[in-house]
């Protein structure tokens, strides 16, 4: 995987060390720690899993953990959740989970119906929306 720990937070920590317990078993040192503000970690890449951040503020800011690289897998439809808007605001390059989901709607789509070269009459929305 190209990292060698793991910091998951989560808000009940049982459950962070049972998602742990799982990165151990691939020999890649994890902790559990329960959600909190001043973590007084250093990290390369900030992961969201989770809902926090899309009706209140996300408990982490990018740059008090030293991330180069923000993952977010929550979304708010017509606006951005509070850790992309951290990133922004921080210039950490981010990736945000609308982009997420359309992207593996895009990758769902061609494992389930394969390129669009090989579908018979789909070729034509192409260039017929360029007309």
């Amino acid at each position: 995987m190209g990292c060698g720990r793991v910091y998951v937070m989560n808000r009940t920590v049982e459950h962070g060390r049972e998602l742990c317990s799982l990165i151990n078993s691939w020999k890649i040192d994890c902790t559990a720690l329960g959600i909190q503000r001043d973590v007084g970690l250093k990290v390369q890449l900030l992961i969201n899993a989770t809902p926090l951040g899309v009706g209140e503020e996300f408990p982490i800011r990018p740059r008090d953990v030293g991330a180069g690289l923000v993952l977010d897998l929550a979304y708010k439809p017509g606006g951005v959740t509070s850790l992309t808007r951290h990133a922004m605001e921080e210039s950490v390059p981010f990736i945000d989970g609308l982009e997420i989901l359309v992207r593996q709607a895009i990758e769902a789509d061609r494992i389930w119906l394969g390129p669009l070269s090989h579908r018979p009459g789909e070729m034509c929305l192409g260039s017929c929306v360029k007309d």
